[in-house]
């Protein structure tokens, strides 16, 4: 099982270089406007990757694999010349002791845990997949779960306005940034990701009070917005029953809502 997640990791670097979305169109008729509401804003920082220390050997090949395939100082360089901001964002990579990824907004930090590798590992494990398969599941996975602390540490750092719950707006904006590239794929696998979680875990233990959405809601709007992006593309969605019709015939409307709210929150910091 190791030796497989180290070759996972080795395609990682192919991955990435086509994952960082362009920067969203403006409309003509906002130029001023956001050009208004962006004076005072200097690009002065840059999202820069650091290596935190690992005790474990496993995650010390990890770090050594990263560190040589260059995959996060590639998916930083994009976002630095997508975005402007005020300050620096780190982005970690550390062993955390717990599975996780999370955004610390005290010290503007996106923790990627090593840990976490190990459970996309094991809970794709479980499906009837095949070896591409398996691979694709946990790269796009990791892909989409860093995009979503991206747009947390740009809600925090840029101050941007979100109505509702955060979680969702993140869900919503990985979904959006990876559907602009054409990599959807990224937020589909991370959906079933979400799903097979949510399965894995007994009902008396489901964390209803947490700020998140629960597994299975996240799936159903991720693909719903993947759906809604593209429903030409993603027909088999609704035509094999994994996306209600019901559903799926407003997910048009949704998409377009996520894909206006991003396009005019984070508008005045797109270089």
């Amino acid at each position: 099982m190791r030796k497989v997640l180290l070759f996972i990791l080795l395609l990682l670097t192919v991955a990435v270089s086509g994952c960082v979305a362009e920067a969203p169109e403006t409309s003509e008729s906002n130029v001023v406007t956001e050009t208004q509401e962006s004076e005072g804003t200097r690009d002065v920082g840059d999202f820069k990757v650091v290596y935190g220390q690992t005790t474990n050997s496993d995650y010390a090949e990890y770090e050594l694999l990263f560190k040589s395939s260059q995959t996060f100082e590639l998916l930083a360089e994009e976002l630095n010349t997508l975005f402007i901001l005020p300050q620096d964002i780190s982005i970690v990579l550390a062993e955390c002791g717990e599975a996780n990824a999370f955004y610390d907004p005290e010290q503007s930090q996106i923790q990627m845990c090593y840990e976490l590798l190990d459970q996309l590992s094991e809970t794709f494990n479980l499906e009837e997949l095949s070896d591409d398969e398996y691979k694709k599941a946990i790269i796009d996975t990791w892909i989409f779960i860093f995009y979503h602390e991206v747009g947390h540490a740009l809600v925090n750092v840029l101050d941007l306005p979100i109505t509702g719950r955060e979680e969702d707006s993140v869900d919503a904006f990985a979904t959006f940034i990876l559907t602009l590239d054409n990599y959807s794929d990224a937020a589909l696998n991370g959906a079933v990701f979400f799903l097979l979680d949510a399965q894995n875990t007994d009902l008396e233990d489901l964390p209803f009070w947490e700020e998140h959405s629960l597994g299975d809601q996240r799936f159903y709007n991720i693909i719903c917005w993947v759906y809604g992006n593209n429903p030409q593309e993603h027909s088999s969605l609704v035509e094999d029953g994994t996306l209600p019709e019901s559903r799926a015939e407003r997910c048009p409307a949704e998409y377009q809502q996520i894909s206006t709210s991003w396009d005019r929150t984070t508008g005045p910091y797109v270089k």
